[in-house]
C-alpha cells in the first residue's frame, strides 16, 4: 500500500502504479504530477497541477480564463514582505531554495513549514496553493493564500481532507478532494478568497484529480477505482453555484488534468491516451494528439495545447483544431507542471525527491532550454506573472518542509 502521496505524485515509475489519490492501486501507467491552466492570452498565464485560473477577474493587469483574455497579473518589481512563514532562504538543495543569487529576482522563499503543498494558482496578484497534508490519512490539508509580492500567509480552510489540485473564480476557490483508497467518496469543493464555510459541490467521485473553472461550471477529471482497474474514470463539470454534477466523458483510463478555452474542454489521458477535447456543454470527444509516453500537466496559449509527459521526459504541444503533435522539449527529468507565456513554456521537472528537481523555461518553438532554478525536492505547480515564476515545492513526504518559492522568468 502506497500511503505516501508525494511520492506518488513524484512518479515512483515501475510495472506498476502503486497508489490511488487515496491509497493502493495497480495499473501499468506513470504517476501523476501535472497541472492544468485555463487559456490565456497577453502575458498572463496561471498554471499549476490541474489548476484552472480565475474567469471573474478581467479588469487591468488580472489573470484571465479559459473565457476571457487579460494581461499579466501584478508582482512586478517586488520583493517578499517576509510574514510569519516567509524568508528569502537562496538554499542550493531540498524543497527550500534554488540555485541563484537572490535579490529581486531570487529564488526567493515566499513561505516555508508548509505540508506537501501541490496546487498553485495566482489570480489578481495573490497566490493560493493547496497543502496536500501529511500521511497516511492526510486529514490536516489546507488552502492557503499570500500575495504574490509576500507577506503573512492566511489560511482559507483548515483541516481538510486530501485535498489535491484547484481553480480559482468569481470570489471562489475550487479544488478537489482526492478521497479514500480507491474508494468513491472522492469531492469538488469551493470557499471564498476571503475564507469562511467550506462548500461541498460534489460528493461520491471516483478520485477527482485535475479541475479548471470557466467561471460557471467546475470540470474536473477523476481518475477511477482499484475495483475498476481504473478504466472507470471520467471527465465532468458541477455549476459554481452547486448542482446535478454532468458527466462529459466516461471510461477514461487515468484522466489526469484539464484545461478550458472558450469552447471546449481539452484533458490528458496517461494510460493509452494522450490529449483528448469536448465541448463544455457535453457531446462527442476527439482525440487531438497521441501520446508518446505518461501525458501529465497541460495549458493552452493562442490555440495551441502544450503538454508535459513523464515516460518520454518530454514537453510537446498541438493546434487546438488539431493536427501533427511537435516536441518542444526532450531528455526532462520527470516533466510535470506547466504553463505557457508569452513566446516561452515554462515547467517543473519533478525529479526522483533527491533535491533533482527543477523548473526550466523553453521557447513555444522549442530549441535550447534554460534551467532558472534547480535542487528542489518534489517542485510541482507552476504560475507564472510578467517578471517572475513562482513554484509549489512538495518537499520531503514526511515533514513540514515544503515551500512556495519565487524567481525571475
Amino acid at each position: 500500500m502506497t500511503t505516501n502521496r508525494i511520492a506518488f505524485f513524484a512518479f515512483t515509475l515501475g510495472t506498476a502504479l502503486l497508489g490511488s489519490l487515496g491509497g493502493c492501486a495497480t495499473a501499468k501507467t506513470p504517476e501523476p504530477t501535472a497541472g492544468a491552466t485555463d487559456d490565456t492570452t497577453g502575458d498572463e498565464a496561471t498554471s499549476g497541477l490541474g489548476n484552472g485560473s480565475s474567469a471573474g477577474e478581467t479588469s487591468g493587469l488580472e489573470p484571465q480564463s479559459a473565457a476571457a483574455s487579460g494581461a499579466e497579473s501584478s508582482g512586478v518589481g517586488v520583493t517578499s514582505a517576509g510574514g510569519a512563514t516567509a524568508s528569502s532562504s537562496n538554499s542550493a538543495g531540498g524543497s527550500r531554495g534554488g540555485t541563484g543569487t537572490g535579490g529581486d529576482l531570487g529564488p526567493i522563499t515566499l513561505a516555508d513549514q508548509l505540508t506537501s503543498p501541490l496546487g498553485l494558482v495566482l489570480d489578481g496578484g495573490v497566490l493560493y496553493w493547496s497543502n496536500h497534508g501529511t500521511p497516511p490519512t492526510f486529514a490536516d490539508g489546507s488552502i492557503m493564500k499570500m500575495p504574490a509580492s509576500g507577506g503573512a500567509p492566511v489560511t482559507l480552510a483548515a483541516n481538510v481532507a486530501n485535498p489535491l489540485f484547484l481553480a480559482v473564480s468569481g470570489g471562489n476557490v475550487f479544488w478537489t478532494g482526492g478521497g479514500s483508497a480507491g474508494g468513491s467518496d472522492g469531492t469538488v469543493n469551493k470557499v471564498a478568497t476571503i475564507g469562511g464555510a467550506v462548500t461541498t459541490l460534489a460528493t461520491g467521485q471516483l478520485g477527482p484529480l485535475g479541475v479548471a473553472t470557466n467561471g460557471s461550471a467546475v470540470f474536473f477529471t477523476s481518475i477511477g477505482t482499484s475495483a475498476g482497474n481504473y478504466a472507470n474514470g471520467s471527465l465532468a463539470s458541477v455549476p459554481v453555484g452547486g448542482g446535478a454534477v454532468t458527466t462529459i466523458a466516461s471510461g477514461q483510463f487515468l484522466p489526469y488534468y484539464v484545461a478550458l478555452d472558450n469552447s471546449s474542454v481539452y484533458w490528458t489521458v496517461s494510460l493509452n491516451g494522450g490529449i483528448e477535447k469536448a465541448p463544455l456543454g457535453g457531446g462527442a470527444s476527439t482525440h487531438l494528439a497521441p501520446s508518446m509516453g505518461g501525458p501529465l500537466g497541460i495549458t493552452i496559449d493562442s490555440g495551441t495545447i502544450y503538454w508535459t509527459e513523464v515516460i518520454s521526459a518530454s514537453v510537446r504541444s498541438v493546434p487546438t483544431a488539431g493536427g501533427a503533435a511537435t516536441d518542444v522539449a526532450t531528455a526532462q527529468n520527470r516533466p510535470s507542471g506547466i504553463v505557457a507565456n508569452g513566446s516561452d513554456v515554462f515547467f517543473t521537472n519533478a525529479g526522483t525527491g533527491a533535491t533533482d528537481g527543477s523548473v526550466v523555461k523553453v521557447g513555444k518553438a522549442g530549441g535550447s532550454t534554460t534551467v532558472l532554478g534547480s535542487g528542489y525536492t518534489y517542485p510541482f505547480g507552476i504560475a507564472v506573472d510578467a517578471k517572475f515564476v513562482y513554484l509549489a515545492v512538495g518537499g520531503p513526504s514526511d515533514s513540514s518542509k515544503g515551500s512556495i518559492v519565487r524567481m525571475g522568468r
